[in-house]
C-alpha cells in the first residue's frame, strides 16, 4: 500500500490550499465573531440554557443549542478519524480535500470548546443559502463514498458511527451537520478568489485547485527571485524630539486620546499612531525542562569501555570515515599509476555516510519513512547543530525503497540552502584521489555517548514531567472544590497549601521561572513565549502567546485560560509545564490618567515629520553619487549600511509560510519598505521607514538580479511554485475580515 506521507508529498499543493482555508478559519473568521459577540469571555456565564444567545436574519440559536451542536461536531470528527484509520489499514485514504496524513484534520471543522465556531457555520450557511448555494444528502453520500475510498460499506460506516457516538448521534443528524460543513466551505471558497475548484478531479480523485492569473504569477515570482543591492543611511526620529518646540492645544489632545482609547500597542505598533489600550495581560509560573540537560546526565553514567566498544563495532562498518586535510590530494593522472604506491581500496566504503553523532530523530510525522523505506534511529536533534535531517525531496516523485543490502544513509543539508545569493559555493564532494582517514575515539567519544544516552534521557524526562504534572494536577482540583466552596459559602472546604515549584524544579534539577504580567508582545520574546502548547491527539498544538488572552471562566472547568490549570508546551528539546497564576483584562483608561503618554506620542509625530524631512533632503543630494559620498561628516558614513543582497519574500519558507526577508543592519521592516524599494530604478534614492517608525532611511538602491530576462525564462519553466500559490492564497484571505464583517451586517447578526 502508498504511504500516506507519499500522497502528502505527490499532493502538497492541495494540503497546503487546505491549510490556508483552516487557517483562515482559525485566525481570522472565528476571531473576528469571537471578539464581536463575546463568547470567549460569557459563554460559561450564561446560565440560561433556553435563552437566545445569537440571532441573524431567518435564524437564532440557544445556549442549550449551542452545546448540543459541540458536542456533535466532536463526535463527527471522531467518527471521521475512525473512518479515516480503518480505510487506512485497508490500504485506502480519504479521497476529499483538507484531510491531514495524521488525521488530525478530517475535511471539516476541527474539535473545538469554542462556540464561536458553531455561530460562524450557522451565519456563512444563512449567506450561501442567500447566495444559492445549497447541499443535499447526497452530498453528503459522495463526501462519505470518497472519504472511505472504496474500502467500507454501508453497514461498516453506520455501524462505526453507532460504536463512536454511544446513540447520541444518528445519521440524520450526521447528515444534517455535514450539509452545513460542506456549504461553509463552499461559500470560503468562493470568498477567497485565490480557493476556487474545478470540478475535473486528478488520479487521486482529489479536486485541482484554479491557477491565479499569469499577472499574479509573476509578480509573486519576482518577489522570491529578485534580489536587491542597497545601501542606507538611518535617520533616527528621537534625534529630533529635541527640536519639537511646539506645545499641544488640550483640544489636540483630547482628539489623539478619543482616536486611540480603545487600541493597544499590540495592534498599532506604530509608534506615531494612538494607542493607549492596557492591552490583556497574564502571569504564568513555569519550569523548564531541558532534555539536553538530562542527556549530559545519562552521558556521564555510560562507563569508558562500552563507549570505546561501541566505538570499534562502528568503525569496523565502516563508519567515521572522513577526508584527511593533513595529507595533499592525490593528483596522479589516472592513465600513469604509480609504481610503488597502489591507490588505496574504496571497496567496502559507504558513498555516502552519516556524520558522527548526527541526531537523527524524526520530531515530525512528514519525516516518517514511507513504505518500503528504511527508518531511522530514533535519538534526539542537537538544536545547536547547522545540520538538519531532509526527508522532502520531490512532491511528484514516488519515494523508491532502498535495496535490502543497501546501509541507510542519511540526507542532509544546511541550514540554508545554497543559491545564486549565497555567499558560501557548495561544498565538494570527496573523489576516489581523497586521502581518507578514520576519525579518533576522542574525536567522536562525545557523539558516540550523546546518541547511547538519548534514549534513556527522554524516558527519564517523560517520568520526570508525569510526576510534576501529577502534583499540579492535584493542587488544580483541590483548588478548583474550594473556590466552589468559598462561592457556595461552605466553609468545611479548608484552602489547599499552595504548591513551590520552585522547590519542585530544584528537586527534579529544572529551573524554575515566572513571567509576571506580560502583554503578547513582550511575552513573544521570552523562550517560553516561543513554544506551542499540545492538548492531545484530538486537538491541534497552539501558541502559548494565545493564552494571554483566554479569559478564566469560573462557570466552565476546561476553560484553558482558568487559573492554576496545569499545561504542558515544547520548544526545540525543552519541555515547560506551566499555569496561568494572574489575569488582567484590556482596560480603556481616563485620559487624565493617559495625558502623559498622549503627550508622548504628539511629539512623536512632530519629530517623525522632522526626521523624514531630513530623510527627503538627503535623498535628494545622493544622486549618482554613492550614498557614503553624499553625507558630510565621517560620523554619519559610519552609519551607512550595505546589506547582503535580499529578496522581496523569503524564499526559504515558501513551501510552508509567507514571510518578508530579512535585512541585514536594519530595523524590522514591513510590506511598505519593500514595495518602495523594488519600485526604485537601480542607481535612485528613495525614502522608507521601519515598521514601527522610529527610522526614516534614506535607501540608495544599486542594483537587482537576475536580469528580467533571466527571471522571465525562469518563470516560463515554472511559473506556479508552491510558494507562489500560497502568496496568492494568503493575498486574497486578508480581504476576508472585512467581507464577513459584511456578511454579519447584511444578516442583521445580534448577540443577545
Amino acid at each position: 500500500m502508498a504511504s500516506p506521507f507519499s500522497i502528502f508529498r505527490k499532493n502538497q499543493r492541495l494540503w497546503m490550499a487546505g491549510a490556508v482555508l483552516i487557517a483562515i478559519l482559525s485566525f481570522v473568521v472565528a476571531p473576528m465573531l469571537q471578539s464581536f459577540s463575546g463568547y470567549g469571555a460569557t459563554a460559561g456565564r450564561n446560565r440560561d440554557a433556553k435563552a437566545i444567545t445569537a440571532s441573524w436574519a431567518g435564524g437564532s440559536i440557544t445556549r442549550e443549542q449551542l452545546d448540543t451542536e459541540l458536542t456533535q461536531l466532536a463526535i463527527a470528527n471522531t467518527f471521521l478519524r475512525k473512518l479515516a484509520v480503518d480505510v487506512r489499514d485497508k490500504g485506502g485514504f480519504p479521497q476529499v480535500p483538507e484531510v491531514r496524513p495524521d488525521f488530525s484534520v478530517v475535511g471539516i471543522s476541527q474539535d473545538t470548546r469554542d462556540p464561536s465556531i458553531i455561530v460562524q457555520r450557522k451565519l456563512l450557511v444563512a449567506e450561501a443559502n442567500r447566495l444559492g448555494i445549497h447541499f443535499d444528502d447526497q452530498s453528503v453520500k459522495r463526501f462519505l463514498q470518497k472519504f472511505v475510498d472504496g474500502k467500507l460499506s454501508g453497514d461498516q460506516i453506520q455501524k462505526a458511527l453507532r460504536e463512536v457516538s454511544g446513540g447520541r448521534m444518528n445519521l440524520m443528524d450526521f447528515n444534517r451537520l455535514m450539509r452545513e460543513e460542506l456549504t461553509k466551505n463552499a461559500l470560503l471558497r468562493v470568498a477567497n478568489v485565490s480557493e476556487r475548484f474545478e470540478e475535473r478531479v486528478n488520479s487521486q480523485g482529489l479536486p485541482t485547485t484554479v491557477l491565479a492569473p499569469p499577472s499574479k504569477n509573476w509578480q509573486y515570482f519576482q518577489r522570491f527571485n529578485k534580489t536587491a543591492s542597497i545601501e542606507a543611511f538611518p535617520v533616527f526620529v528621537k534625534d529630533f524630539e529635541t527640536q519639537v518646540t511646539a506645545k499641544p492645544s488640550d483640544r489636540e489632545l483630547r482628539a489623539l486620546f478619543d482616536k486611540g482609547k480603545s487600541l493597544t500597542r499590540i495592534d498599532v505598533p506604530i509608534q506615531t499612531e494612538p494607542a493607549f489600550m492596557t492591552p490583556q495581560m497574564a502571569d504564568f509560573q513555569f519550569i523548564s525542562c531541558d532534555v539536553d540537560k538530562i542527556i549530559n546526565e545519562e552521558m556521564a553514567k555510560i562507563p569508558e569501555n562500552v563507549l570505546r566498544s561501541e566505538y570499534e563495532r562502528r568503525v569496523k562498518e565502516n563508519q567515521y570515515r572522513v577526508p584527511d586535510t593533513t595529507k595533499p590530494a592525490d593528483t596522479t593522472i589516472p592513465d600513469t599509476p604509480k609504481p610503488d604506491a597502489p591507490a588505496e581500496s574504496t571497496e567496502n566504503k559507504p558513498a555516502t555516510e552519516p556524520p558522527a553523532g548526527l541526531p537523527p530523530t524524526l520530531e515530525n510525522p512528514s519525516d516518517a519513512p514511507a513504505d518500503g523505506e528504511k527508518p531511522q534511529a530514533n535519538v534526539p536533534r542537537n538544536p545547536n547543530s547547522t545540520v538538519k535531517l531532509v526527508s522532502y525531496q520531490d512532491p511528484a516523485a514516488e519515494p523508491q525503497p532502498a535495496p535490502a543490502t543497501e546501509t541507510p544513509t542519511l540526507t542532509i543539508q544546511d541550514s540554508a540552502p545554497a543559491d545564486a545569493t549565497s555567499p558560501l559555493p557548495p561544498t565538494t564532494p570527496p573523489t576516489e584521489s581523497t586521502p581518507m582517514r578514520t576519525q579518533t575515539f576522542e574525536e567522536v567519544r562525545e557523539a558516540i555517548a550523546r546518541e547511547s544516552a538519548a534514549g534513556q534521557a527522554f524516558k527519564v524526562l517523560e517520568q520526570r514531567i508525569s510526576e510534576i504534572r501529577d502534583q499540579m494536577e492535584i493542587y488544580s482540583v483541590n483548588r478548583r472544590a474550594y473556590e466552589r466552596a468559598v462561592a457556595e459559602k461552605d466553609r468545611s472546604v479548608t484552602e489547599p497549601e499552595q504548591l513551590n515549584l520552585q522547590e519542585i524544579a530544584d528537586k527534579y534539577g529544572f529551573q524554575y521561572g515566572r513571567t509576571g504580567l506580560v502583554d503578547i508582545r513582550t511575552a513573544s520574546a521570552l523562550p517560553i513565549g516561543r513554544s506551542r502548547v499540545a492538548r492531545g491527539i484530538r486537538m491541534q498544538p497552539f501558541e502559548f502567546i494565545q493564552l494571554i488572552g483566554v479569559e478564566p471562566d469560573p462557570y466552565d472547568s476546561e476553560n484553558i485560560g482558568n487559573l492554576y490549570v496545569p499545561l504542558i508546551s515544547s520548544s526545540m528539546l525543552t519541555r515547560f509545564l506551566f499555569w496561568k497564576v494572574d489575569q488582567k483584562s484590556a482596560s480603556t483608561p481616563s485620559y487624565e490618567s493617559a495625558k502623559e503618554a498622549v503627550e508622548t506620542v504628539w511629539q512623536t509625530q512632530r519629530a517623525a515629520e522632522l526626521a523624514e524631512a531630513k530623510a527627503k533632503e538627503l535623498a535628494s543630494r545622493v544622486g549618482a553619487s554613492s550614498l557614503t559620498e553624499s553625507l558630510d561628516s565621517e560620523t554619519d558614513r559610519a552609519l551607512v549600511v550595505r546589506p547582503t543582497p535580499f529578496t522581496w519574500l523569503n524564499a526559504m519558507f515558501a513551501n510552508f509560510d509567507i514571510q518578508l526577508s530579512n535585512v541585514d543592519g536594519l530595523k524590522p521592516i514591513g510590506n511598505d519598505f519593500m514595495e518602495k524599494v523594488f519600485a526604485t530604478a537601480p542607481g535612485e534614492s528613495t525614502v522608507v521607514a521601519d515598521l514601527a517608525k522610529e527610522v526614516y532611511y534614506v535607501i540608495k538602491v544599486n542594483n537587482f538580479a537576475p536580469s528580467e530576462d533571466d527571471l522571465l525564462a525562469r518563470f516560463s519553466t515554472a511559473p506556479n511554485t508552491t510558494g507562489v500559490q500560497n502568496a496568492a492564497n494568503l493575498e486574497s484571505a486578508r480581504t476576508l475580515p472585512a467581507w464577513f464583517s459584511n456578511v454579519q451586517k447584511q444578516l442583521g447578526f445580534q448577540q443577545k
